[in-house]
């Protein structure tokens, strides 16, 4: 794996966990 794979990786996850924040954000809203 070349290092911009990695970081692509890094990055796509990182969207997912930001996702699921803003979700739980969202969601936990009155």
């Amino acid at each position: 794996m070349s290092e911009e794979q990695k970081i692509r990786v890094v990055i796509a996850d990182d969207q997912k966990l930001v996702r699921a924040g803003f979700a739980m954000v969202i969601s936990s809203q009155p």
